[in-house]
Order: C-alpha cells, then sequence, then structure tokens
C-alpha cells in the first residue's frame, strides 16, 4: 500500500525520565555526531502526548543512527526564547528540532540570529518562513476522514465531534471527520449523522475535561454512540463520559486508546516521530532548505492506532475497508475537503450543536 500504514500498532507510551524545570539541558548519550537539539513543549516529557512520543520513539532512533542528542525542557512558556537562544549560541551549525506551536514566535525571533543553524518546527502550518526554518504540517484531514468512516461504520445513526478552540485548525479535523461519515453513507447507503460542537473561544477550550463531559452527554443524549474529541486535555472527559455512558470515542494526536480499554475506538495520530527522524536526516542533506513539507497517509504521518486495548472492537472486514477508503485518499479517487471553517462543504451536512457555530 505504497509504504502506507493505516492501522498501526502501537503499545502504550511510557513516561520519560527527563528531570524538569531547569531549561537545562540532557545529553542522551556520548556519540560525537552532529548535535541535534530537542525543545519540547513546556506540558514535560511525560506529558502523554508530543513530548513523550518524540522522547520515547524519535530519540532512541535518533541515536542509533549516531547523531548526538541534546533534549532541553523549559520550564515556562516565558523562558521559551532565552532558554532558545542560549543553547542554539553554543552550538554551532545545529539542528534544532521544536515540539508544538508554541514555539512559532519562538523560532521566527531566533532565526536570523542563528542562520548557520537548521530549525524545524513539528506541527505547524505557516509557510511564511525563514530560509533557516523548516516547517512541519500534517494531513490531519486524511486521517480524520478515515477516523469519521470507521465511526460510521460502528455507529447505529449518529456520531458526534467535539473540538477545542474554535479555530480553523479544528474544522481541518472535524470537517473531514464529517466527509468521512458521508462517504459512508454514500457507499452503503446509510444516514448517519453528525453532530458538532467546540468548546469555547479561548485557550481555556484546550483544558477543561469537565465541559468536554458536558458536551459529550448532550450528544450521547442526542443518540451519538461514536464520539471523536479532537480537544487538547478537555478530550479527556469526553472519553470518560463515553465511557461511563457505555459507547466509544476517538482519540488525537497521540495514541490514546489506553486511557479508557474497551471503548476508544481508536485515536487518530500525528506521528511526530517519524516527522522528527526524517526531517533531521534530511538537514544533514546540502539540498536542505526552509519552507513547508506535510506528513499524511501515503508516509505514515498520519494513522489509526491499533493496540490491545482497542484491537478487539474491529473485525478483519471492518479493518479492510477503512484501509480500502485509505487508499483511495492516497490514490487521488478521494478528495478530502480541508475546511478551515464552520462550513464543511456543500455536500456535508452536520447538525451543530452549539447554534452559535452554524450562523
Amino acid at each position: 500500500m505504497k509504504n502506507m500504514a493505516v492501522f498501526l500498532l502501537t503499545g502504550t507510551v511510557l513516561a520519560g525520565c527527563l528531570p524538569s524545570g531547569d531549561g537545562n539541558d540532557n545529553t542522551s548519550n556520548h556519540t560525537t555526531g552532529r548535535p541535534v537539539l530537542i525543545f519540547y513543549g513546556t506540558e514535560g516529557v511525560a506529558d502523554r502526548s508530543f513530548n513523550q512520543m518524540i522522547n520515547d520513539i524519535a530519540v532512541p532512533e535518533l541515536e542509533g543512527l549516531g547523531y548526538r542528542v541534546i533534549e532541553v525542557e523549559p520550564e515556562t512558556t516565558d523562558d521559551l526564547t532565552d532558554v532558545t537562544q542560549e543553547q542554539l549560541s553554543t552550538r554551532a551549525n545545529a539542528i534544532a528540532l521544536f515540539v508544538g506551536f508554541e514555539y512559532v514566535s519562538v523560532v521566527t525571533a531566533v532565526a536570523s540570529a542563528n542562520t548557520d543553524d537548521r530549525l524545524i518546527l513539528l506541527d505547524h502550518t505557516s509557510a511564511q518562513v525563514d530560509d533557516n526554518i523548516r516547517v512541519v504540517d500534517f494531513n490531519v484531514q486524511e486521517g480524520s476522514f478515515l477516523a469519521g468512516y470507521a465511526a460510521a461504520y460502528k455507529s447505529s445513526g449518529t456520531v458526534g465531534f467535539i473540538g477545542g478552540m474554535n479555530i480553523p485548525l479544528i474544522y481541518r479535523f472535524g470537517c473531514a471527520y464529517a466527509q468521512g461519515v458521508e462517504y459512508f453513507n454514500s457507499q452503503e447507503p446509510a444516514s448517519v449523522t453528525v453532530l458538532f460542537e467546540t468548546t469555547g473561544n479561548t485557550a481555556a477550550a484546550w483544558n477543561d475535561p469537565d465541559r468536554g463531559a458536558a458536551i459529550a452527554q448532550t450528544h450521547i443524549d442526542g443518540n451519538a454512540d461514536v464520539i471523536f474529541a479532537a480537544a487538547g486535555g478537555t478530550g479527556i472527559g469526553v472519553y470518560q463520559q463515553a465511557a461511563d455512558q457505555s459507547i466509544m470515542a476517538i482519540g488525537v494526536d497521540s495514541n490514546q486508546n489506553y486511557l479508557q480499554p474497551g471503548t476508544m475506538l481508536t485515536s487518530m495520530v500525528k506521528n511526530l516521530a517519524l516527522a522528527a527522524v526524517e526531517e533531521t536526516k534530511a538537514a544533514q542533506e546540502s539540498t536542505w532548505s526552509g519552507g513547508l513539507v506535510r506528513y499524511g497517509l501515503e508516509d505514515g504521518g498520519v494513522y489509526l492506532a491499533e493496540d490491545e486495548h482497542n484491537a478487539m472492537l474491529y473485525t478483519q472486514t471492518e479493518k479492510t475497508e477503512v484501509e480500502s477508503v485509505a487508499q483511495k485518499i492516497v490514490d487521488g479517487d478521494i478528495t478530502v475537503f480541508n475546511a478551515t471553517s464552520t462550513h464543511c462543504g456543500s455536500n456535508i451536512q452536520v447538525t451543530y450543536t452549539n447554534t452559535a457555530l452554524a450562523e
């Protein structure tokens, strides 16, 4: 399947072991290869998300390739720029990986003073960058389309989507999810409907499990039996409510299947570990340049996670059907609309449970 893995077998990610909070580096080994600095987000290495994925998967692989990995854990967002510049100033010709969107302004700020370094910003979308900045985006619309198709396959008639902050990124997830449901409807035929809501207009929307649980219950009251949450920490409440009410949920970004074993249908994973390794290797090449690169289904940049916590929820027929749809996306037989607003496309029908979204 063109090197594509739709369902990837992944185990529960173990907690990292870096000390936190001092902004100092932790050299992971004593190899003499080119230094690779990894700047983690302020949530810490053991965040059960991107930081942990990089620490557990990418770091050992980079070390195995001979790189001298230096891991940096700033304590607060106020420390990011100072810590970044301090680390870069002591190492010439470095490759630096930055985990997450909170580094966007930091990388832009330090780029001009570190033109010999190659700066790689993981998980952002802007193509307006300096020549020494590489921005890595993920085709979340492809993975979310598959999540919608899989959800519709398991549903008795209604599925839900709960996003975090009401910003364009969330509609890349939610509208693609709805497209996957519509595609399922067109193939069966069926009439699965989609309930859709975001959790707020401020950054607090990403970390409100109680609100996530409350919205999940309104979707359950509306007969939703599978809910996809792309809402950061708010999703924890969604997954718990789904488990409490004996319906299924879908995780996001990292493999969250272990959070509620047996009721997590899958997780739509952005494979930052893969991108970190591949972009580090690319930075070694003389042809390297700044700009925007994307990872998607074809190269394993996004996938649906399968492990011991959810494998029992799928039949082989269901897995084969989802993989067939993924192949059609890769081949161009299915085009996924990459939405950035509440309007998901003229042929996509969603019910906004927060009526303000539909205005």
